[in-house]
């Protein structure tokens, strides 16, 4: 103990380790059963959305914590690494103890450097299920926007039945001549009509910006 203080602490630091290593296991399994779910998701309806929405808020949280501990295996690598630095103590003269305490030392170096490689790794796994599962919020918005196209598609279509059902009842309703009803004659229809048909399509099919362009060069001019 007197050759190396650190060793007064190494079972400290090895329940410390043994710990930390309880957690990144905990971590690697919750991390595997949310990629396995969003890889499992054939159908993504609106539950499985939501779900999906709160698997990323879980991976957030996940990943800042690996953050923390990251950092802190981190400071206590640096102190191992920098033990030399400390206030000197005296020295033991039994050297046998002094070997057996600097390799209790260099065995919890390596045990908190394995915890530091494999708490990296978990980060980089979080990272990547966080991608999924913004590719998978993607694709599932991808196919609401499609579920919602095909159901206007199919109002469009029972839309465009029934305008001619009610041009036919609203033409033949009309006080005319030709029908029997009244004094006005069939061509004013007409007349009256194509004009306004006309300026409809125009509004609806013309390029309005290029006509913008248009008056702007000749205001210019």
């Amino acid at each position: 103990m007197s050759r190396n203080p650190i060793y007064a602490l190494h079972e400290l630091f090895a329940f410390v380790a043994s710990a930390e290593l309880q957690f990144l296991d905990l971590m690697a399994e919750n991390l595997e059963k949310d990629i396995e779910g969003q890889l499992n998701d054939d159908e993504i309806d609106l539950d499985n959305y939501e779900v999906n929405l709160i698997s990323q808020s879980n991976l957030l949280r996940a990943r800042r914590l690996l953050e923390e501990h990251i950092q802190d295996l981190n400071e206590i690598l640096c102190f191992f690494r920098h033990k030399g630095d400390m206030i000197t103590w005296s020295q033991s003269s039994q050297h046998e103890n002094s070997a057996i305490a600097d390799a209790a030392v260099n065995d919890l170096e390596q045990d908190y450097q394995y915890l530091m490689n494999r708490a990296e790794t978990l980060r980089l796994h979080c990272e990547r299920a966080m991608t999924i599962a913004m590719n998978s919020a993607s694709i599932a918005e991808a196919r609401r926007g499609i579920q919602q196209g095909k159901s206007l598609f199919k109002f469009t279509v029972l839309a465009s039945l029934y305008v001619p059902l009610s041009f036919t009842t609203s033409f033949f309703g009309m006080n005319i001549v030709q029908f029997g009803n009244g004094n006005v004659n069939i061509w004013i229809f007409f007349v009256v009509t194509l004009p306004i048909f006309g300026i409809s399509a125009l509004f609806l099919f013309y390029d309005w910006q290029k006509l913008h362009k248009l008056y702007r060069r000749w205001v210019a001019i």
